[in-house]
């Protein structure tokens, strides 16, 4: 099987890292690949990732680090500090940490290929808890024996045709040591669940269900192909500039359009929102007044915007944060942009008026609204940036002049009327300039 695997999908003189956890699977993977390096010329070296997650993570690097050294292959361990933010999944995080650092790693070294022990029972576990999430069918396909990832290299999965119960035999029958994770016995791990309460019982009704969800999600993986290289042929045909015609995307229909706007953000490295969110927005892009700009917030600081006859995909927040203090300045720079003054006779705010503090230079809060007319009632912020025709993309990062938590006047769009220039007097007009750098330019904090 594993011959079979490596004539097809490995070049003889391939450097092969192998992720070896300790477990049985990775275990009986690095002595395959180790009697089968001579015979194919590649050459093999192990990487483990230390999660730091468990009391044994120690004891299983060393494991490995000796395991190594007896077999004669060349070892390096990854020692990762995981960020647990609050309602995030933790073996979600830590496999996303785990692949980025194999990636990494075996691009540092010049590997293209990276070996991994994941075996049947591993993608019909795969396949069951991506149709109990209700995943389209990319996330059904599951995981294929071969696939392109970042930084130059591949993933290959060579034992994804054998069964647990066979690597565990192998390893008996030729006296291999391996270490157990205990938290392989934690059923309240969906995986963990699925494998000792459900698949059990499956099994005695369907004995071949392993094989049955592996071709499910062969059927899966060339329907999604299928829907990519629509979706590609697709945005050609409506792309404009950097975005896409939105009457392209009518005469598509709603389904067609959301297949393109999905394979967008995926070229991209952004996840894919709800089907839900997506089909709501594309309803909204379809039927929204000339006036309206319907928005969905994406990934990343990322979101999707209609707005003047197409769809496009832009940030929604300045790179960093900011924070400073204007004290009567021709500029300040910013980290995402200059903020530039001229004074003016009559006009912009009083130069009178402004305290030896200064003002504060700081970004959208929400529910600020502000004066700028005499006799006419105080205006949302939202409303006024909207008739100023800023783009959507643009308002969160768009700087606000404040002082004593009171707005005080917002570049491009007005002035407070207690902060108005009267005639004859002199003031400071404001101008913002997003992504913008300009020599000589201060920041004040």
């Amino acid at each position: 099987m594993i011959r079979r695997s490596a004539r097809r999908f490995v070049a003889p003189g391939s450097g092969i890292a192998l992720g070896l956890s300790g477990g049985v699977d990775s275990v009986v993977l690095l002595h395959l690949l180790s009697a089968l390096r001579a015979e194919k010329g590649f050459e093999l070296r192990v990487l483990h990732v230390n999660h730091g997650l468990s009391a044994n993570a120690a004891a299983w690097e060393d494991f490995c680090s000796e395991l190594c050294t007896t077999i004669g292959v060349g070892y390096g361990a990854i020692r990762l500090d995981l960020d647990r933010q609050p309602g995030a999944s933790l073996e979600a995080l830590a496999r996303e940490a785990r692949y980025a650092a194999l990636e990494g790693a075996a691009a540092e070294s010049g590997t293209t290929v990276i070996a991994l022990a994941h075996h049947a029972d591993d993608q019909a576990e795969t396949v069951m808890l991506q149709l109990l999430r209700g995943s389209a069918v990319k996330g059904l396909a599951a995981m294929p024996e071969w696939r392109s990832a970042d930084e130059g290299c591949s993933y290959w999965r060579p034992l994804l045709q054998a069964r647990r119960e066979d690597i565990v035999a192998f390893a008996r029958r030729h006296r291999l040591r391996w270490i157990e994770d205990e938290s392989n016995a934690n059923i309240a791990l969906k995986r963990n669940f699925l494998r000792a309460q459900v698949l059990p019982v499956l099994e005695s009704g369907f004995p071949g269900y392993r094989n049955s969800l592996a071709r499910a999600a062969v059927h899966a993986a060339d329907a999604a192909m299928l829907l990519d290289e629509l979706a590609d042929r697709d945005a050609v045909a409506a792309a404009d500039g950097d975005g896409l015609v939105l009457a392209a995307l009518r005469e598509f229909g709603a389904l067609r359009s959301g297949n393109v706007l999905r394979r967008m953000l995926a070229r991209r490295g952004l996840r894919v929102p709800p089907s839900e969110r997506l089909a709501e927005f594309i309803r909204q892009a379809f039927t929204a007044a000339p006036d309206r700009h319907p928005a969905l917030l994406v990934d990343q600081g990322h979101m999707l915007r209609a707005e003047r006859g197409r769809v496009l995909l832009e940030r929604t927040s300045p790179s960093a944060p900011f924070l400073a203090v204007w004290r009567a300045e021709s500029r300040v720079v910013l980290p995402h942009g200059v903020l530039e003054f001229v004074q003016a006779k009559g006009s912009g705010i009083r130069a009178a008026s402004i305290p030896s503090a200064g003002l504060t230079i700081r970004p959208r809060e929400g529910g600020e609204r502000l004066q700028i007319a005499g006799g006419r009632p105080r205006r949302t912020l939202k409303n006024l940036l909207q008739e100023a025709g800023i783009p959507a993309s643009a308002r969160a990062g768009w700087p606000l002049l404040a002082y004593a938590g009171t707005l005080v006047a917002v570049p491009g769009v007005g002035v407070g009327v207690d902060w108005q220039c009267p005639p004859q007097e002199n003031g400071w007009e404001s101008a913002w300039h997003p992504g913008a750098t300009r020599r000589g330019a201060t920041a004040r904090s």
